[in-house]
């Protein structure tokens, strides 16, 4: 097993500042607050962070029921933290289509530029496109203001028509040059 530093945020901007540290320096972070049992992750090789942020010290947290804490302590919440889209998309060789709602709040919309750029710098980099959707939030769902409280209030549910309509418009644009 490799070695592991544990870091004991002090509140939820350094753990974040502490995930974004190790992210730029090529090291995954996981985020341990008393919902799972992490280091059997790490031992069944599930996660591998280089760091272990414990948000156990972060006051108030302890006021989190287990139901809300194990929505983000879990094998599939900490590989989604790990995940690097920078990295990921290097290695796509296909056609690429960003779709990004400009009130999303969960993923900053300069985010699908960043990703463009990145998507352009592969080599022999096939076509990619950026579809930025006014009025529609993290969920792809038209919304008001895109923030997360605001989604149990929306009356649409559904993916909003101008989003599927841009994914196929572009896959018939895309599948007709193949």
């Amino acid at each position: 097993m490799k070695t592991l530093a544990n870091v004991n945020a002090r509140d939820l901007r350094q753990a974040i500042a502490l995930s974004a540290d190790a992210r730029q320096s090529g090291h995954a972070a996981s985020f341990a607050g008393g919902g799972s049992d992490l280091l059997a992750l790490v031992k069944d090789r599930i996660v591998q962070p280089d760091t272990i942020i414990s948000l156990t010290s972060i006051k108030g947290l302890d006021q989190l029921t287990p139901d809300v804490r194990r929505t983000v302590d879990n094998a599939e919440f900490q590989s989604l933290l790990m995940s690097d889209p920078a990295k990921l998309v290097e290695n796509v060789r296909q056609p690429l289509l960003i779709v990004q709602g400009d009130l999303d709040t969960q993923v900053e919309p300069q985010n699908a530029d960043k990703l463009e750029a990145l998507a352009r710098k592969r080599k022999n980099a096939p076509p990619v496109e950026v579809v930025k959707v006014p009025g529609i939030n993290h969920l792809l769902v038209a919304a008001t203001t895109g923030e997360a409280d605001e989604y149990g209030t929306l009356k649409d549910k559904q993916v909003s028509q101008v989003v599927t309509q841009a994914i196929v418009t572009w896959l018939n644009k895309t599948l007709a040059t193949r």
